[in-house]
């Protein structure tokens, strides 16, 4: 029986692609569309996100949305970033 390993490189662990981030965040639906147009706006971010390997979770109504992502910490950095970006935008409006 032969037992295979492999070893994180030291570049990918400077950049923390070995750590596994949870972050949940709260927002408030300051567009104020209904809680059906929320979800679905959200739901395109989850997906958008899953096909780089993250994972998500959401609740939602018509004046809040919890949302749970977890992946690797260069990724849910990046996510982060688009969401901040696109909260500026829209207060920017």
């Amino acid at each position: 029986m032969q037992i295979m390993t492999s070893q994180t490189s030291e570049n990918r662990k400077r950049h923390g692609e070995h750590l596994l981030i949870s972050l949940t965040y709260i927002g408030k639906n300051i567009e104020m569309k209904t809680g059906i147009e929320l979800a679905r706006l959200l739901e395109q971010w989850r997906r958008n996100n899953e096909k780089i390997g993250v994972t998500s979770a959401l609740v939602v109504n018509d004046n809040y949305f919890i949302q749970n992502i977890e992946g690797p910490r260069p990724l849910i950095n990046e996510i982060l970033g688009r969401v901040f970006i696109s909260k500026m935008v829209i207060k920017m409006r």
